[in-house]
């Protein structure tokens, strides 16, 4: 999914109120102060240990948490002697395991489904997305809703590929509302990517040189739509990067949880010269690229229409592709795309219930795999239950990844769990910090309880990460620790009362008929625009021989 802007020190738990940054964004606290000497026990009936094909299970297994980093990794009766703690946390019930990772994501708080904006192709969905707004809530509530709902499902590191619903020419606003959305995410304690979405061109469909001169002039004047020139490409891009120093300036690596990336939109929504733009600012700070990249078959469609070439070839010609680059969806990959992708090291983010709600497809992993690409996974904010829930998005990647056939090829539970963990670490550029429970290793860990999905019993013969990959909830997770800080403890959300945050949230109204009339206008001239794309057989197909 893509949301697109359109012009116009003792050891104690304390309760304690932080300073309001603006009369809408106060939020109580209950912060947890850990001192760089607080150590802590984690414990379960199992612990997760390692990474991909090296890791391992421990029964009665412990993690000894020194400050933010694992000190130790062995057998509770053994480790419980060798150290003296602060506090312990498990039980027999609970597994300890790597936080999860949420690749791709935009800070939406609240269902879309609830605020009537029901699933459908993405060119003409998000036309309603957009313009349905957010009245009734501001950023900060909304971003830090969204990180709860994630982190209280077991996520510990997640993508904010966040779209301001302001002008990023109305510089004050701009500025001011991303931050909100940064501050969010660092104040929810979670471990985040934040990159400022970018978009210059095509802000209607991915071809409005051709579109907007046949859209009716009543329309197009209602939504203030027009083609935008060079001179204002160029400026968009020099405002956004200008913002963009900024906030990356102010808060990337200010708390060693944020990393700030640039984050253009897709290679339709971004010139040429500002994709070269950004990737010599990306070189120049050392930092990160994301994106989304042909989600769906019109996407896809663009490249040999406008470009003469696939989208992937077209970003490696610019020199744009490599291992900091990391790519939503990637649905429409061709195999020559596959094997660029692989060479160049940039990562393809999967998001399975997204893919299927937008009507966009099914992205070919196993393919991808094959090639050699790095892989991760996203749950973009449309969630197969609408819940946020990572367990269950791989529990969806499982099924949808097999063939048909007694030799039919799958993505085993180890592979999917590995697509999560370390595809993740590469997105966040963490590799060897997070994604693992290893000591020195970053303390992002969750214990998840085993009591609703095991009983009445559970075969020897079945192997744990089967269990927890086509068995767990994101409701199973008891406690959530981030950095070394219990972020999470029995079920409850430490560092925010919810309750009063959705209770802030629930202002949201409705907008007026007169848009909803006009955006039924909009999107069916949109729909008549693409199905003149649709001619001829698309290169992939559900079930295609």
């Amino acid at each position: 999914m893509w949301l697109l802007w359109r012009p116009f020190v003792s050891v104690r738990v304390v309760e304690q109120f932080v300073e309001p940054r603006s009369e809408r964004e106060k939020v109580q606290y209950s912060i947890a102060i850990m001192p760089p000497s607080l150590r802590t026990l984690l414990y379960g009936k199992y612990l997760i240990k390692g990474a991909g094909d090296q890791s391992q299970v421990i029964k009665d297994g412990a993690v000894c948490v020194e400050g933010s980093v694992i000190r130790d990794v062995g057998s509770f009766k053994v480790l419980s002697k060798s150290y003296r703690y602060d506090r312990k946390i498990g039980s027999d019930r609970h597994i300890v395991m790597p936080g999860l990772t949420n690749s791709h994501a935009h800070g939406l708080g609240v269902s879309l489904i609830l605020r009537g904006i029901l699933d459908g192709p993405l060119e003409t969905w998000v036309q309603e997305f957009f313009y349905r707004g957010m009245d009734g809530w501001n950023t900060y509530d909304n971003v830090m809703l969204s990180c709860i709902n994630q982190i209280e499902n077991g996520v510990t590191s997640f993508v904010n590929h966040y779209y301001s619903p302001f002008d990023l020419l109305d510089s004050k606003r701009y500025g001011g509302d991303n931050e909100s959305a940064v501050r969010a995410c660092a104040d929810s304690g979670g471990r985040v990517v934040f990159a400022p979405a970018f978009s210059n061109q095509n802000f209607c469909t991915y071809d409005d040189q051709t579109f907007l001169p046949t859209l009716p002039a009543e329309i197009k004047n209602w939504f203030k739509l027009r083609i935008p020139t060079d001179s204002d490409k160029v400026e968009r891009t020099k405002q956004y990067l200008k913002k963009f120093r900024e906030i990356h300036s102010k808060f990337d690596g200010k708390d060693e949880r944020v990393k700030i990336y640039l984050g253009p939109a897709n290679v339709h929504w971004v010139s040429d010269d500002s994709w070269l733009e950004v990737k010599k600012t990306a070189l120049g700070l050392k930092t990160g690229i994301h994106t989304h990249l042909v989600e769906t078959r019109y996407q896809a469609q663009y490249g040999p229409k406008v470009l003469g070439k696939s989208p992937v070839k077209h970003l490696a010609d610019l020199g744009v592709l490599g291992p900091e680059v990391s790519c939503g969806h990637s649905v429409w990959l061709t195999r020559e795309d596959m094997v660029t992708m692989a060479k160049t090291g940039a990562i393809a983010v999967h998001n399975p219930s997204s893919n299927l709600r937008l009507f966009n497809g099914i992205a070919p992993v196993l393919e991808m795999k094959q090639a050699g690409m790095n892989i991760a996974m996203g749950l973009d904010g449309t969630t197969i239950n609408d819940e946020q829930d990572m367990f269950q998005e791989m529990r969806l990647c499982s099924l949808l990844h097999r063939l048909p056939g007694v030799e039919g090829r799958h993505l085993s539970s180890s592979e999917i769990l590995d697509l999560n963990l370390s595809g993740g670490s590469k997105v966040a550029l963490r590799e060897g910090e997070i994604g693992a429970i290893e000591v020195g290793r970053k303390a992002d860990i969750i214990l998840v309880n085993t009591g609703r999905f095991t009983a009445p019993f559970v075969s020897q013969k079945l192997s744990l990460v089967d269990l927890l990959v086509l068995r767990a909830k994101g409701s199973d997770v008891d406690h959530v620790m981030i950095n070394g800080n219990l972020v999470v403890r029995n079920r409850r959300f430490l560092r925010a009362d919810k309750s009063k945050l959705l209770r802030r949230v629930s202002r949201w109204r409705e907008r007026n008929s007169e848009l909803d009339q006009n955006l039924a206008k909009l999107t069916a001239h949109i729909r008549s625009f693409y199905q003149k794309w649709d001619e001829g057989e698309p290169n992939y197909r559900m079930n295609f021989a």
